[in-house]
């Protein structure tokens, strides 16, 4: 099934489930004397977090029907001409949606458990003790993290220059020359799309990340990940572009 489609059918999904949980909650908000609160809660969480996926896989929508364009010949936002430099920026609607779908989860693990809660033996049951703190937790920290990322950098675009230097990224603050480059390698990972870069010393670069993503990079390493890697969701400029940029520079360095 082509991805355009799949992302079609997680949207029709996720919009049924706001749907579901919604009708949930006016069929309990009906008849107030006689409306359950675990019935409510349930249906609080059901829309919280099927309306953050919605908008998380309208936005994806939007970014694969953009990748088209560039591929029918449309320029990208911060391309360059085919002998120049190539640089792309992040989105920061993006970063904002993966922080809004972190909260809208983690409000929905906290409601899971209060349905649990006020349910007694009419509510979800032992599940919701278990999955709504875990949900809540996990979610929350990485709510967290990505509210002091952003907050760090105010609102400046994260960007990514590729030229006869080698490749930099704003996020370290320096070019990793592509003789450091031992490695490339293209992956799909949950549905996402990344361009992964083994380096010859990756201590010198992941040195000038800050604390949060330097302990992420040595955990991708642990786990058999490349210790660099640009994800594509958010970029503006699609994987087909990075590759012929750097194939274009790195060829020269190897001449």
């Amino acid at each position: 099934m082509p991805v355009i489609w799949k992302r079609w059918l997680q949207l029709l999904f996720a919009l049924l489930f706001v749907a579901l949980g919604g009708w949930m909650l006016l069929d309990a908000l009906a008849a107030p004397a006689g409306a359950k609160t675990a019935q409510i809660w349930s249906a609080l969480a059901i829309v919280v977090m099927f309306a953050g996926c919605a908008a998380i896989f309208a936005y994806e929508l939007v970014g694969s029907r953009r990748a088209d364009g560039r591929a029918r010949g449309a320029a990208g936002h911060g391309a360059a001409p085919a002998a120049g430099p190539l640089v792309a920026v992040y989105s920061n609607l993006w970063t904002t949606l993966g922080l809004a779908g972190c909260v809208s989860f983690a409000a929905a693990g906290v409601m899971m458990l209060l349905a649990s809660i006020a349910g007694g033996s009419d509510g979800i049951g032992w599940p919701g003790f278990i999955v709504g703190p875990l949900t809540a937790i996990v979610f929350g920290g990485f709510a967290v993290i990505g509210a002091a990322q952003l907050r760090r950098r105010g609102w400046a675009f994260r960007h990514i220059r590729i030229d006869a230097a080698g490749l930099y990224d704003s996020r370290i603050g320096q070019t990793i020359e592509w003789g450091d480059i031992l490695s490339i390698t293209c992956r799909t990972l949950y549905g996402q799309r990344m361009i992964e870069f083994d380096l010859a010393d990756p201590e010198r670069h992941l040195a000038r990340l800050d604390r949060t993503q330097g302990a992420l990079a040595r955990l991708n390493r642990a786990v058999g990940f490349a210790p660099y890697a640009i994800t594509l969701t958010g970029l503006s400029v699609g994987e087909a572009e990075i590759i012929t940029a750097i194939e274009r520079f790195r060829s020269r360095q190897d001449r």
